[in-house]
């Protein structure tokens, strides 16, 4: 069985105002969950002394030094040797981050934002582990959902909805098909990012290709008090994680992030 756990962001955390909506799903077997777990407990209680460990790894938090962070006096090269040695430990792991992105700005404004970026990331999990098994002659296809408690009720009425009908349109063959999530077990379970080292992972990632886009796609430069967490540095974090970011979800893109709609052309859809 497989074990998912998705967070998300919005490019200025504001999910009203922002121009793209993005979540990231942090793939692991559920066999190596205790494993992978006692990682990430060991890697915060060697850096207690930069961040504590009743705090949660909460990375825009902890880049704007906003609420308890800001207590920690923490300078700039603290918070990027932490996040970089963050990365170092991550990429070692056996996980693997799915992302996709939906840019607001162009999609259809008949479409509700949540749903278009969960529909395509659910259906990629879905592709992910049904090829990665196949490769590997397993019969593991089973999984679980977990995710922040803030959207549980959206998570539950999307996945319902796509129990009963989950289209999906077959370029090659011109045709659609009705895929059923026959492997999902259980609706999707809240959990308390506080209290889950890998809804951490997955918030970290996620804010990375926040940046990522916004420097890359929409030429946004950080405000001044955050210019450290600059373009070069958002780079240099993500070819340390390339090892475990799932890049065969998007060929085309350096780091794998699915990008929806594609251009304008694409808005329809």
């Amino acid at each position: 069985m497989y074990l998912i756990y998705v967070d998300e962001s919005g490019d200025d955390g504001l999910p009203g105002s922002s121009k793209t909506f993005i979540n990231t799903a942090i793939q692991i077997k559920s066999d190596n969950w205790n494993k992978v777990n006692k990682k990430l407990l060991e890697f915060r209680k060697d850096y207690r002394d930069t961040l504590p460990l009743r705090l949660e790894i909460h990375t825009n938090q902890i880049i704007g030094r906003k609420g308890n962070f800001n207590e920690l006096n923490l300078t700039n090269e603290e918070i990027k040797n932490f996040f970089r040695e963050y990365a170092k430990m991550l990429s070692k792991l056996d996980i693997l981050a799915t992302t996709v992105l939906i840019n607001k700005t162009i999609l259809n404004m008949n479409k509700d934002v949540f749903n278009e970026c969960v529909d395509r990331l659910v259906n990629r999990i879905n592709i992910t582990i049904k090829l990665k098994n196949k490769k590997e002659n397993n019969s593991t296809k089973k999984y679980l959902l977990f995710c922040d408690q803030g959207r549980i009720q959206s998570w539950e009425k999307k996945i319902a909805e796509m129990r009963k009908e989950n289209i999906l349109y077959n370029k090659k063959h011109n045709k659609k098909y009705n895929i059923k999530l026959k492997n999902l077990i259980e609706d999707p379970i809240s959990r308390d990012s506080s209290k889950s080292p890998m809804l951490q992972v997955s918030d970290f990632i996620v804010t990375l290709f926040n940046k990522y886009h916004q420097s890359n796609y929409q030429g946004v430069t950080p405000k001044a008090r955050l210019s450290f967490f600059d373009s070069d540095y958002v780079n240099e974090l993500l070819e340390i994680l390339k090892p475990i970011l799932n890049i065969d979800v998007m060929k085309k893109e350096k780091y794998g992030l699915f990008i929806f709609p594609y251009n304008k052309k694409n808005t329809t859809l």
